[in-house]
């Protein structure tokens, strides 16, 4: 919402008092948000930025940090990115395990303010045991709310890790499931979900073989090939049926 400032602020008042409208406590406070920061501090966004494509890494990351405390998810989001990826001339006191702790919490932040990257990378935070303990279950927690906001990456996270009882008790329809929602939501993986696909067959083939738990007790119907799986058959929903 980018219109006129004031509008937005009554708008904000009417969610939060419930006046032509049912009351909103969240609603209202993002609409609050969003008048907030078109402050005079607004300026200071295009600033980091301009110093950024400088290579003035130290300056923007100041600046990001200075907005991130004020809550801009853009800045929050912008200067974990610049901790993870070392983007700056550390001070003679800050660790690797410092950088990674900033890192994972600033991605928090704009985490809680729905970044989908944000929470991807506070699973593979947790999933590697970046700037905290290996956590595998919160790792998957981090990349189910990334999922749920249609990240792609994250839905063939949870792909592997459902194929491999990796945060997860394992299941391979949902694996596959998962691995079939990162194919629609982002038709140009369809070479990295096509290889994962062709692996997960052949991985539930040897499960069925060697009477793992993982193929359960189903039967593989005799007509289904190799070909029609790589094409997008339903082979889980033939299983389940």
């Amino acid at each position: 919402m980018c219109g006129h400032i004031p509008s937005i602020f009554y708008l904000s008042q009417m969610y939060l008092l419930g006046q032509g409208t049912g009351t909103s406590c969240t609603t209202a406070v993002t609409l609050m948000k969003k008048v907030a920061e078109r402050g005079p501090w607004g300026h200071l966004l295009p600033e980091a930025h301009s110093s950024f494509l400088q290579h003035d890494y130290g300056t923007a990351l100041l600046i990001y940090e200075k907005l991130a405390e004020m809550g801009f998810e853009v800045a929050q989001s912008n200067a974990a990115y610049m901790y993870d990826k070392r983007l700056f001339e550390p001070s003679f006191f800050m660790s690797s395990q410092y950088m990674d702790q900033s890192a994972m919490k600033y991605y928090s932040r704009a985490a809680e303010q729905e970044n989908a990257d944000s929470y991807l990378r506070l699973g593979d935070f947790f999933y590697y045991g970046r700037g905290t303990a290996k956590n595998l279950q919160k790792a998957a927690e981090a990349y189910k709310q990334a999922a749920r906001l249609l990240h792609p990456q994250a839905l063939f996270n949870l792909g592997y890790m459902h194929e491999h009882g990796i945060g997860f008790p394992q299941d391979l329809f949902l694996a596959k499931r998962n691995y079939d929602s990162a194919l629609q939501v982002n038709k140009s993986a369809y070479l990295a979900v096509g290889l994962a696909l062709l692996k997960l067959y052949a991985h539930f083939v040897y499960e069925f073989i060697t009477g793992g738990k993982a193929a359960g007790k189903l039967e593989i119907p005799t007509y289904i090939r190799l070909p029609s799986f790589l094409i997008g058959f339903q082979w889980d929903n033939v299983m389940i049926a």
